[in-house]
């Protein structure tokens, strides 16, 4: 079980763009899980998504990853997951218009969640 108080050295030892991130200032992230993962996990997503032109290969083990802690997390850090990075990829437009396309890199667990996020809003 990934534990919550893991998430962020979990996250930046997967994506090294991110450790270099983290560490210009440790003491702040440390503690705010949510902060780090919100605003620079979802933006990294977001530049790889608006940027490289649906980047597969980073996506997909973005999107893994993503299921990985769904899967695999206690239940702060799947909560973390859902409305730190889910939640807000799902209210990011320029995500959103490739949806059908991104979905299709999804896990069930990932995927079950932007659908309640949809069901949400209706």
């Amino acid at each position: 079980m990934i534990s919550y108080d893991d998430a962020i050295h979990i996250l930046i030892s997967q994506f090294k763009d991110l450790e270099n991130i983290y560490f210009e200032d440790p003491e702040y992230y440390s503690d705010l899980p949510y902060v780090f993962y919100e605003s620079k996990f979802t933006s990294y997503i977001m530049k790889i998504v608006i940027n490289n032109n649906y980047a597969k290969e980073q996506l997909q083990k973005i999107f893994e990853f993503v299921e990985y802690l769904l899967a695999n997390g206690d239940e702060k850090t799947q909560n973390l997951v859902e409305v730190s990075v889910i939640e807000s990829l799902f209210f990011e437009k320029d995500f959103m218009i490739k949806f059908d396309n991104l979905s299709k890199l999804f896990g069930e667990k990932t995927l079950n969640s932007f659908k309640k996020c949809i069901e949400y809003k209706k």
